[in-house]
C-alpha cells in the first residue's frame, strides 16, 4: 500500500512515466538487498507494476533530405556505387535493413522493377521499385560490385567483405554517414 501511494505521488509530482519506471526498478532492487540481509521476509514492491512506456513516433526526414541523402555517395567509387545502389533501395522499397544485407541477385527482377527480400520467418514478398533505384543497382552491379568481390564468387547483392553480406551493421554507418555528407542531424 506505501510503495502504491509513493508511486502514485510520483505521478501527480509530474514525473515523467520513465522516472517513475527507473524509481520503482530501484524500491525494487532495494527490498531484494533486504530480503538478502534478512532485514525483511518480502518485497512489497514486487508484483507492482509501473507506468506503461509510451512509444515514440519515428522520425521523419523531408522530401529535400531524402534526395540530398541520395545525391550523397560519390557514385564514381566502387563503395560510393554500392552506397547509393543500397540507399535508393532502401528509399524505393522500404526494406528492412536486415532484408537489404541478406539480399542475393536471384532476389533482384531489375526488368520487372521488383525485387523478391525474405522477412521475418522467412517469408518472400514481391516489392516494386523505380527507375532511380534500378539505375543505381545496375551501375553497382555493373562495375562496383564486380570490384568488391575481387574475384570470389558472391550470392549477396551487397558486399561487406569478398563474397560475405554487408553487414547490418556497415548498413547502418553508410546511412548515418551519408546523413552526414547531405547535412541531416
Amino acid at each position: 500500500v506505501h510503495v502504491s501511494r509513493w508511486l502514485r505521488s510520483l505521478s501527480e509530482r509530474k514525473l515523467a512515466s520513465s522516472s517513475q519506471r527507473r524509481a520503482l526498478s530501484a524500491v525494487r532492487q532495494f527490498f531484494v538487498y533486504l530480503i538478502r540481509s534478512g532485514v525483511v521476509h518480502s518485497n512489497p514492491a514486487k508484483e507492482i507494476r509501473g507506468p506503461k512506456a509510451r512509444r515514440r513516433l519515428p522520425v521523419t526526414i523531408t522530401r529535400a533530405q531524402a534526395a540530398a541523402l541520395l545525391d550523397a555517395p560519390d557514385a564514381t567509387t566502387p563503395r560510393g556505387q554500392l552506397a547509393k545502389a543500397a540507399l535508393e533501395l532502401l528509399y524505393a522499397s522500404g526494406l528492412r535493413a536486415s532484408e537489404l544485407c541478406q539480399l542475393r541477385l536471384e532476389d533482384l527482377h531489375l526488368t520487372l522493377g521488383v525485387v523478391r527480400p525474405r522477412g521475418k520467418g522467412s517469408k518472400e514478398r514481391v516489392v516494386p521499385i523505380g527507375g532511380p533505384a534500378i539505375e543505381a543497382l545496375e551501375t553497382y552491379l555493373g562495375s562496383g560490385r564486380v570490384m568488391l568481390v575481387k574475384g570470389v564468387s558472391s550470392d549477396f547483392v551487397f558486399i561487406g567483405n569478398p563474397s560475405k553480406a554487408l553487414s547490418r551493421m556497415a548498413l547502418f554507418k553508410i546511412v548515418r554517414r551519408y546523413a552526414a555528407v547531405a547535412g541531416i542531424p
